[in-house]
């Protein structure tokens, strides 16, 4: 009689710690703020979604939404409100795909959610997406409003399926930059673009440690005199293999990575170089110089201004 109670108790207590072993494995598998599977989980899951839709034959859709304007409620309203506006739009999702595991959030403000669906069905699928994110909400008291980037990428028609997240992020980085609040399909234009872009930036990294960049000097002329009065700093990049690259190209890129600041330093530098030595020529002009506002709102930007004026005596 004591052994079958004992060997109860052990089979009462094996059955609590599969049970307590099963609830942290499906706690390791969600985040913590909204609930929603992790990405690893969100990936395994799409694995063998792609089995079964290659066993019945039929797409799958994956939809990357990137949340426009989120950093500003953040910025405005408190990390607070941010969390609340999070859990609610990841609550709408879950809602919509249902109780499968089928829906994650990837960053800060990114999520990735995937379903049944395949051309036919993409602007049904977007648009009620849209619906149900633009939907107001309420936060703290507030009565907000989100919008939101939505990027597609179908199997099997886009792309295997290691590549459908990746295919997927790029569409909707592409619907943020035209302005946001969209939908786009990835398509092959798309990756060729990227990778031109990602090309010219690693170029533009080096571009002046490997002496590329120059100034050319538009003049000037008074209108009465017709004499050359001044001139205007023009920055060219003459890039190896690309020949000279626009500066309507490179310009906005340096801005967006954090490259404009000692490029801009170095034009000021090489424009008051080249004063100097015209002065010492014997030829007094102005010379203007285009500024960033990324330069401007750099602190140290003033002296750096001021040192290279001195350093040439002009």
């Amino acid at each position: 009689m004591l052994a079958a109670r004992q060997w109860q108790a052990r089979r009462r207590l094996r059955r609590r710690l599969d049970a307590a072993c099963s609830e942290l494995s499906d706690l390791r598998q969600r985040e913590s703020l909204t609930g929603l599977i992790t990405r690893e989980a969100l990936e395994e899951e799409l694995r063998l979604a792609v089995q079964r839709a290659d066993r019945d034959q039929r797409a799958l859709c994956l939809a990357c939404i990137g949340l426009d304007g989120f950093r500003a409620i953040n910025d405005a309203y408190g990390h607070r409100v941010g969390d609340i506006v999070l859990r609610e739009l990841a609550a709408r999702l879950s809602a919509w795909v249902g109780d499968r595991p089928q829906v994650a959030r990837v960053g800060g403000d990114e999520f990735v959610l995937f379903c049944d669906g395949g051309t036919e069905e993409l602007d049904t699928l977007a648009r009620e997406l849209q619906e149900r994110l633009n939907a107001p909400l309420e936060a703290e008291a507030l009565n907000l409003q989100i919008g939101a980037s939505i990027g597609f990428a179908v199997y099997p028609d886009d792309a295997a399926w290691p590549r459908l997240l990746a295919h997927a992020a790029l569409a909707m980085r592409s619907v943020k930059q035209t302005g946001g609040n969209g939908h786009a399909r990835y398509d092959l234009a798309m990756s060729v673009k990227h990778r031109e872009h990602a090309d010219l930036l690693q170029d533009l990294r080096q571009a002046l440690v490997r002496d590329q960049l120059q100034l050319v000097y538009q003049p000037k002329i008074d209108a009465r005199s017709l004499q050359v009065t001044a001139a205007e700093a023009l920055l060219r990049w003459q890039h190896p293999r690309r020949g000279l690259v626009s500066p309507a190209q490179f310009v906005p890129l340096a801005e967006r990575h954090g490259l404009i600041r000692e490029i801009g330093a170095w034009v000021i530098e090489e424009a008051c170089r080249q004063a100097a030595e015209w002065r010492e020529a014997g030829l007094r002009m102005r010379i203007a110089v285009n500024i960033s506002g990324h330069q401007l709102r750099s602190p140290d930007f003033v002296d750096q201004l001021l040192h290279s004026l001195q350093r040439h005596g002009i």
